[in-house]
């Protein structure tokens, strides 16, 4: 699989092996060290195994959007800050797909932010072809689309979507739609009746008719009915 270069793609600069350092932490980090810094705070210590590998990733100073979204008031952002955030996601993702890369994983957790604000995409940890059917209930359960969940074949790019159109409406809400997507969720029979839009309603969250039409475009149970691509969203949303 070839490397990414994208804006909203985080870059995985260099693989370290044997006879090689680690490269140093930035200040910010440095500051405040983990645990697993702690564990070795020389920077310049060769890796333990010449067959141990380390990925020096791009440093994304604000973290993950997950732990940004935990520190806003009723843990949701206003739509402009979500959909701003959002663009970006999508046109990472847009641009995944173009690569024949789906990642499957799709969620507020994998996705990072610079100093700047900007949203990246990491951990392609279960990423497949996007161009072939997919099996196995992978990635996070709220995130997961129906089909995914029930165990059949499915199709990772429309897996994506609606793994987009949960990011969005976590983002707005702040709670995800659903536990698991599944007749047996709570949600599930509102979803079959009303929509994500009637929900939305119900909830009281107040947002653009655009954006009620984006989230309802993703967010179908049914794949087929999923109709909007990333690529098409981010072009939308430029």
């Amino acid at each position: 699989m070839r490397a990414p270069r994208h804006p909203h793609v985080v870059q995985y600069h260099t693989v370290t092996g044997a006879h090689t350092t680690v490269a140093p932490t930035p200040p910010a980090a440095a500051a405040a060290p983990t645990t697993a810094q702690t564990t070795n705070t020389d920077t310049k210590t060769p890796l333990l195994h010449p067959s141990d590998a380390f990925f020096a990733m791009e440093y994304c100073a604000l973290g993950d959007l997950f732990s940004l979204l935990e520190t806003q008031l009723s843990c949701r952002f206003d739509e402009t800050t979500a959909l701003a955030l959002f663009r970006q996601i999508a046109a990472g993702v847009a641009f995944l797909h173009s690569l024949d890369i789906a990642h499957r994983d799709v969620s507020l957790e994998n996705v990072l932010l610079s100093r700047g604000m900007e949203a990246k995409i990491c951990d392609f940890g279960l990423s497949t072809s996007a161009s072939q059917w997919a099996t196995g209930a992978v990635g996070k359960l709220y995130y997961m689309a129906p089909e995914v969940v029930r165990g059949e074949p499915y199709d990772p790019v429309l897996a994506d979507v609606w793994a987009l159109g949960i990011v969005l409406f976590v983002m707005l809400t702040g709670s995800p739609l659903f536990r698991v997507a599944e007749p047996s969720d709570p949600a599930w029979d509102a979803m079959q009746r009303v929509g994500v839009v009637g929900i939305l309603r119900r909830w009281d969250v107040e947002v653009a008719p655009a954006t009620e039409e984006l989230l309802s475009r993703m967010l179908q149970l049914d794949p087929r009915q999923r109709t909007w691509s990333a690529e098409y969203i981010a072009r939308k949303m430029a």
